[in-house]
């Protein structure tokens, strides 16, 4: 069962182990060892084996396990992206149909490759047009010893036609999308795996993130970028502020966080309070979500 908006562990273990293999077989078609994985994603062997044998109980959080995998499949040359949505579609309720239908996995969001065909489709059209056009004329200018005035009028109205076609398709390509505000949501959960408090930023409408943490009281944190682990065990000072940027996902594991004071693209955020370690999670994320 799920709890709290954490997905199943049983279907936890078994998206790791599809998606692990994945992994495991294109390593194994490069013929490369995991220690040299390891070595270059500076990623530790212990949560790569674990990530092959889907052994959930051997790994962080979501957070980081989405990293590991992004890092491990661009490195054994698959698009990281796609496997972290290989995954994520693996972890999606299953849909039921009417009794008797096989169920099936809620489809993930798909790329937005519509708009693009829709402008190749009126571009090919544009062109065609044009060529008509030139035909007509070409002909025209042919018959000029023996103009007659049907004809020459019959040209016009086709070359007028014509044209209208052309600025009726133009007028109807999709037209430029303003900018949307920065948006940025805060939502409080827990850790899948071992049940810490995890606050969730999510920013919609910017092209990067920039969080600054102001340090009202020392707090010892370990800081993740894109599922990679940057520093381990440092001490964030007092009176000091710590800026992060970047569109990778970023990660604050803070032992004391009530004495931060955080900052998510030029927004203030609530502000937190206790000395229980918490996650802290900054997302970039489309509008469409």
């Amino acid at each position: 069962m799920e709890q709290d908006g954490s997905p199943d562990p049983q279907r936890v273990t078994e998206a790791l182990v599809a998606v692990g293999t994945l992994l495991r077989e294109a390593r194994e078609r490069q013929g490369r060892s995991l220690e040299t994985i390891a070595t270059a994603t500076h990623i530790r062997l212990v949560y790569l084996s674990a990530l092959e044998a889907g052994e959930l109980r051997s790994l962080p959080g979501q957070v980081f396990i989405k990293g590991f995998l992004r890092s491990y499949g661009n490195e054994v040359g698959l698009d990281g992206e796609a496997v972290v949505a290989e995954y994520r579609d693996r972890l999606a309720p299953q849909t039921e149909g009417p009794p008797g239908t096989p169920t099936r996995r809620r489809r993930g969001r798909r790329s937005p490759r519509r708009r693009l065909r829709f402008l190749r489709s009126v571009i090919v059209f544009v062109l065609l047009v044009a060529a008509i056009v030139w035909v007509v004329h070409a002909l025209t200018a042919r018959r000029t010893k023996l103009p007659h005035l049907a004809a020459r009028s019959s040209v016009t109205r086709t070359a007028q036609g014509a044209a209208q076609s052309i600025r009726s398709v133009v007028s109807s390509a999709p037209q430029a999308v303003i900018p949307a505000p920065v948006v940025v949501n805060l939502h409080w959960g827990t850790d899948a795996t071992n049940g810490q408090a995890m606050g969730t930023y999510s920013v919609m409408g910017a092209a990067s993130l920039d969080v600054v943490v102001s340090v009202s009281a020392a707090c010892w944190t370990e800081q993740w970028v894109g599922g990679q682990l940057v520093t381990d065990n440092t001490t964030l000072e007092a009176g000091k502020s710590y800026t992060w940027t970047g569109t990778a996902p970023i990660l604050l594991y803070a032992g004391n966080p009530g004495g931060l004071h955080v900052t998510v693209n030029g927004i203030a955020q609530p502000a937190l309070s206790g000395t229980t370690p918490e996650y802290l999670d900054f997302t970039l994320v489309s509008s469409g979500k």
